[in-house]
């Protein structure tokens, strides 16, 4: 039902819409432009800068263009990325056009005047760090290594040194090279999948970065995935956090290195990273000066449309980074932490992050809380910006601190800065989005009145002695490439002025620097260590700790510090004292625990080890008087991700141990209490695959919640009989599984029931459900059932009825036979008789077949389908009359929610397929391919993988998240997880999750409304 107000309002709009589209095709040949671009000049008049700061021209064209990246080298020189192929690669066959430009000011007055260029025919090169005099550079697939070994200012030496990372948007790649102050270079992923490789060490395992970000050692030969992940914009502060950047989140905090959540296989932690703007979430408000471009005033109107049409004001608010046209961030980038010495003290520290989208650079204070921090705006800045332009085409994508100490902005400089896909198909006939390609800026903002100075430190040339003494410097920039050159050149000779400064370091940075600096010269050991520990700045202790963990003599010091007032070193203590073991250790953490058990970071920590979820650190908390007879919130999810672990650990005797104290223990005797226990036991055997399991106390403990009065132990109680064998109970779970005057739910309980008892003692109890044609909720219970064994006649049992299956239930039994490699025979056996109808096996169900675990199956397989598989080509051919014929919008949504919604919309179920919110920008014959052959081109994201594991189960679905330790997989509305350790094979498949055959009972005319509602706006929102 629309809005009563909407019609009038509604020809209001689309007038205005119309008058734009008109327009738009009446010069198609032109761009659709607003303003034309302003020279450098012009462009220093539109700014407006808050505080007592100018901004200057540091380059400009021809100097530099499309910059995306600055970077200063210890000689002093300037490089910049220049992303020439920005937004899309070369044609094939065509070099790519992206490159690395050395900026050089010879007459010495701050504005570059000459550049040469370094390196050229780079893939959309992304960012630079400076290493061994030369340059470390991302350029997926790719990280190259670039050093001109001549002289001559050109890169002569190119090598790969990491390979495998995803060609996707250039917006999603791998970039954002950080040297931080642990000796690590970190780079944003994305979480874009790719397996990298090391070329240095080619017997190296590749590391799978899909979910994550990347870090490396080149000194130690070291690389892994990291925690993240993040997009474009990753900042560094002087203790070595990490703030990420991505759209429409502005400042994400890293909170949870993933190095330690690789220890425990059998817990699945939450998120890893969180926002933390105190001034709006996920999207905060914005103060630009320059207006909306038409384009995406146009494009606001379109979803604001479609928002009011599908009456989702009922469900969720406007989305303002995406349907609203400003005053949100929504193409946040570059975020950098200002460590210079030449603003004043205030704005040390501070987050400058640039939206290329709203022609602004935005300021964050960051203030520690806790484990994290909070961001928030300055006093002075609560209702504007830092630094904001009247200019459409500014678009600050990038910051980098100088030498001297100015924070250099880098600018784009384009007309356009979105990716083509976001743009509806209209108004990107009348973009030029390689518009101002041969422009391009970066100014430097510095106090007003400040004298510039020298722009060529040439620390290349300091003595080891100097390089110490720089570690003392107010720059940041002095102090890690001092840093960085200790570590690059193994001085080793500075090791003793190290340790001098570690003790007498004029500030917590110089020491911290000084530590790290001999970590990487391999100059620590446990006696300095232990004296950092007494350091009166907070930071120090957090650092030595996390040092401390290769030596096991440093076990008790660090277990005397659980009471130290920092929050911050109780939580770097929670994760370093589980790489020890011992009495000692267990009483440190179980303290450490009930100490900050209503943290969400810490419950993490100390489950993340294996001391901090052993049973005797759990024995030891229980010991703490009304710990959890008095816990909130945290108390509860405490004891339910500790229960999930124990679960799926399944260790003799641990579980049992945990049962005994779920039945008796009085700590843990409350219903809340009970309810998360339950509820973490039954996460955790799923996890695990666990069936069949004999325990007493485990029986016991179901036996009491399901018959007991309370209504909310019953429900948490019932997902666990599918994971024990309930003798007491079978004879009683049989009979109320036949009993069809049995309410629904009473009777799935007990179908779930059966499967703890072997297949031979519960067949014919399955064969009677299925000759009765149960409902939806009962059959599901009974295939879910079935899918738990392995025996070779279960196929027969469920082939049965197979002509009294409808078309649903053939599906769910065809999903439960390949789910397990036992029954693949059965399968195909029944195809090769024809008991079963080809025409009954989808693509998808064909394509398990065709890709089976054994050779000969694949064969018979192949053998069936050839020449069988669809012609989606055809199908689509059939359908292009709809591409002529004039849609209905309105008739078009009710097919959309009938056909695509369950899996498209968030609202409706976990959503498997892509988020349709810029579906308006592809043109009718691509949306037709998309619906009618949905395998032709599967969104990398939204890729289908199967899964095998070592029970025999075959999974598929996408892939939602990962750990270390486990992978999580969405099938419709159905997550999964999987311990890593099961998985003996996971593949890609070519096959799309979007069914095929969309089109049955659609005609053209019903395609062509499908497709008019689908190019009127969008369909939802993230």
């Amino acid at each position: 039902m629309k809005h009563p107000t909407f019609s009038l309002r509604a020809r209001l709009s689309w007038l205005n819409l119309a008058l734009i589209l008109i327009l738009a095709a009446g010069c198609r040949r032109q761009t659709l432009r607003d303003s034309e671009p302003l020279s450098p000049e012009q462009a220093l008049k539109s700014f407006q800068v808050e505080g007592d700061f100018s901004v200057q021209i540091f380059a400009a064209e021809p100097h530099v263009t499309d910059p995306v990246e600055l970077v200063f080298d210890e000689m002093g020189r300037a490089f910049v990325a220049e992303m020439l192929d920005l937004p899309d690669d070369p044609p094939s066959g065509q070099a790519p056009r992206s490159r690395i430009r050395l900026l050089e000011d010879t007459d010495g007055d701050g504005r570059i005047d000459r550049s040469l260029i370094f390196a050229d025919k780079l893939l959309q090169v992304t960012s630079l760090l400076p290493w061994k005099g030369g340059l470390l550079v991302t350029a997926a697939p790719e990280i190259l290594y670039l050093k001109d070994t001549d002289g001559d200012n050109v890169a002569d030496l190119r090598k790969v040194v990491f390979s495998g990372f995803a060609v996707v948007n250039p917006e999603s790649r791998i970039t954002n090279l950080r040297y931080n102050i642990d000796n690590w270079i970190y780079a944003s992923n994305n979480g874009r999948e790719g397996d990298i490789r090391f070329l240095e060490r080619p017997d190296a395992s590749p590391v799978s970065v899909l979910g994550a970000d990347f870090r490396f050692r080149l000194d130690r030969g070291w690389f892994e995935a990291e925690s993240g992940p993040t997009q474009f914009g990753q900042a560094l502060n002087d203790w070595g956090d990490r703030f990420i950047t991505e759209n429409t989140v502005h400042v994400r905090h890293v909170v949870v290195p993933r190095r330690y959540l690789a220890r425990n296989p059998y817990f699945v932690p939450g998120r890893a990273a969180q926002d933390i703007s105190d001034h709006g979430q996920p999207s905060a408000p914005l103060f630009p000066r320059s207006k909306p471009q038409q384009w995406r005033i146009a494009r606001t109107e379109m979803r604001q449309r479609r928002y009011r049409e599908n009456e989702l004001d009922k469900v969720r608010d406007l989305n303002p980074a995406s349907e609203m046209a400003g005053g949100y961030f929504s193409a946040a980038a570059g975020g950098t932490i200002y460590s210079g010495d030449l603003f004043p003290t205030e704005y040390y520290g501070n987050l400058f992050t640039g939206d290329v989208s709203a022609n602004l650079v935005h300021r964050d204070l960051l203030r520690a809380n806790g484990a994290s921090y909070l961001a928030g705006r300055g006093p002075h800045e609560q209702d504007r910006e830092f630094l904001t332009s009247t200019d459409p085409w500014f678009r600050p994508c990038n910051f980098a601190n100088g030498p001297d100490g100015a924070l250099y902005v880098v600018d784009i400089y384009r007309e356009f800065i979105e990716t083509p896909e976001s743009v509806p198909e209209e108004l990107k006939k009348s973009m030029d989005f390689y518009s101002g390609t041969n422009l391009g800026r970066i100014y430097r903002v510095a106090p007003k009145n400040s004298n510039a100075k020298p722009l060529m430190p040439r620390l290349d040339r300091a003595s080891p002695s100097e390089l110490v003494r720089y570690l003392e410097h107010r720059s940041g920039w002095y102090r890690i490439t001092a840093q960085r050159l200790l570590v690059e050149r193994q001085l080793r000779e500075t090791v003793p002025a190290l340790r001098q400064m570690v003790h007498t370091g004029l500030t917590p940075q110089s020491r911290l620097h000084a530590l790290y600096a001999l970590e990487g010269l391999n100059g620590l050991d446990t006696g300095l260590l232990q004296d950092v520990l007494k350091d009166g700045h907070a930071e120090l202790r957090v650092h030595a700790i996390r040092l401390a963990e290769p030596f096991l003599e440093m076990a008790s010091p660090l277990a005397a510090l659980i009471n130290d007032p920092s929050p911050r070193v109780q939580f770097q203590l929670s994760f370093s004292l589980g790489q020890f073991s011992g009495p000692e250790i267990t009483r440190a953490l179980s303290r450490l625990a009930a100490q900050n058990i209503e943290d969400p970071w810490c419950r993490t920590a100390v489950l993340s080890s294996e001391a901090g979820s052993s049973p005797e650190m759990f024995a030891a908390l229980l010991k703490q008087d009304k710990l959890f007879k008095t816990a909130q919130e945290g108390g509860l999810r405490f004891l339910e991700d500790y229960a999930a672990v124990v679960s799926a650990r399944n260790r003799p005797g641990e579980l049992d141990r945990f049962l005994s104290w779920m039945l008796s223990h009085p700590q843990l005797q409350s219903e809340r209490l009970q309810i998360a226990g339950l509820t973490g036991l039954s996460r955790g055997l799923k996890i695990a695959s666990v069936v069949r399991m004999r325990s007493a106390a485990g029986e016991k403990l179901i036996s009491r919640s399901l018959t007991g009065n309370s209504q909310a132990l019953n429900q948490a109680a019932r997902p666990l009989v599918r994971h024990f064998e309930l003798r007491s109970f079978l004879r009683q779970a049989e009979q109320l599984a036949l009993d069809t005057r049995q309410p629904a739910a009473r009777r799935e309980v007990a179908i779930v029931a059966l499967a703890g008892a072997p297949f031979q003692q519960t067949r014919k109890t399955f064969e009677a459900i299925l000759r009765q044609n149960p409902e939806a909720s009962l059959a599901k219970a009974t295939l879910e059932t079935f899918s738990t064994y392995d025996d070779p006649e279960v196929g027969e049992v469920l082939l049965g009825p197979w002509k009294s299956y409808g078309p649903v239930m053939r599906g769910q039994v065809l999903d439960a036979l390949l789910s397990r490699r036992e029954h693949f025979p059965t399968v195909l056996a029944a195809l090769e008789s024809g008991r079963i109808e080809k025409a009954s096996v989808d693509l998808a169900r064909r394509e398990k077949l065709l890709s089976a675990p054994d050779p000969q199956w694949r064969q018979r397989a192949s053998r069936l389908f050839t020449g069988e598989t669809s012609d989606r080509a055809r199908v689509v051919q059939a359908y292009s009359p709809a591409l002529q014929l004039a849609g209905n919008p309105n008739q078009g949504k009710a097919l959309f929610e009938k056909h695509c919604a369950a899996c498209h919309w968030p609202r409706q179920g976990g959503r498997v397929g892509p988020d349709l919110s810029g579906v308006s920008s592809n043109t009718r014959e691509q949306l037709l391919q998309s619906i009618l052959d949905p395998s032709s081109a599967i969104e990398p994201r939204y890729t289908n993988y199967i899964v095998l594991t070592s029970d025999g189960r075959i999974h598929d679905g996408i892939i939602v998240s990962e750990t270390p330790g486990t992978l999580s997989l969405r099938n419709q509305d159905i997550d999964q997880t999987i311990l890593r350790r099961h998985i003996t094979e996971i593949r890609a498949s070519q096959v799309s999750l979007m069914p095929e055959g969309l089109e049955e009972g659609i005609d053209p005319k019903g395609m062509a409304d499908l497709l008019a509602y689908l190019q009127a706006a969008q369909t939802s929102s993230k």
